[in-house]
């Protein structure tokens, strides 16, 4: 499951991230799944900071590798509702995560 993700400016660093990873449910008590989770993570880092009347900038590009697990309960036919924990193993950028969301099957 591809996703894209932005990290709004704190202390004039902000982020956005590009993570693939695959899924495997394992269905139990019938709408309800758990499922590991493996794959790769990109981030691209941007801090921002003045000094002597400039501005500077600096972006660091990283590459990573993403493990965690989730729970997932399908709403209807068509819905379900998630919720996630993945580490995302980044040298110097190491980071833990949790997302909950909504989706959508075809």
């Amino acid at each position: 499951m591809p996703s894209v993700n932005y990290t709004f400016s704190h202390h004039d660093l902000n982020e956005w991230e590009i993570n693939g990873n695959i899924h495997y449910l394992i269905p139990f008590a019938g709408r309800f799944s758990v499922y590991p989770l493996a794959g790769i993570a990109f981030q691209s880092w941007r801090g921002n900071a003045l000094q002597n009347d400039k501005e500077l900038s600096n972006t660091r590009n990283k590459f990573g590798i993403n493990a965690g697990a989730g729970f997932e309960m399908n709403i209807s036919r068509h819905l379900n509702l998630h919720i996630e924990g993945k580490y995302i193993f980044i040298n110097d950028f190491n980071q833990a995560n949790i997302s909950i969301g909504l989706g959508y099957k075809f």
